[in-house]
């Protein structure tokens, strides 16, 4: 397969967190999450707002064993600032479920970013 064709089709990992196997869309995935096997943390993207972007990373721990307080937690600096992305228990709940959730950022400079979490 042309490494063009197999990046657009994306790449489909089984990650095994906490014994429990899930799928997670990497490589190429439409909406900017991806995974790392090694350590089960996903890594999301947000929308482009202002003609950047930030990246936002939920810790494999923490999908594996929600905190009952939720998480929250800074995305990457761009543009000279970054966002505060917070997450409750049953939102990351929702997400170890297979079930995507999209969050809003803290608005930093004038805007704010969506974030959708996503493991398959």
């Amino acid at each position: 397969m042309q490494r063009r064709i197999f990046l657009r089709q994306g790449v489909t990992l089984l990650v095994v967190i906490a014994g429990v196997p899930m799928a997670v869309s990497c490589a190429g995935s439409a909406d900017g999450a991806s995974a790392d096997a090694a350590t089960g943390d996903l890594v999301v993207t947000s929308t482009v707002v202002g003609m950047h972007s930030h990246d936002f990373t939920l810790p494999g721990t923490v999908i594996a064993t929600p905190p009952a307080p939720g998480y929250s937690s800074s995305s990457t600096t761009n543009s000279g600032h970054a966002h505060t992305v917070t997450l409750t228990q049953q939102q990351i709940q929702t997400i170890a479920g297979g079930t995507a959730v999209t969050v809003t950022s803290s608005t930093t400079s004038g805007h704010k970013h969506e974030f959708r979490f996503a493991l398959a």
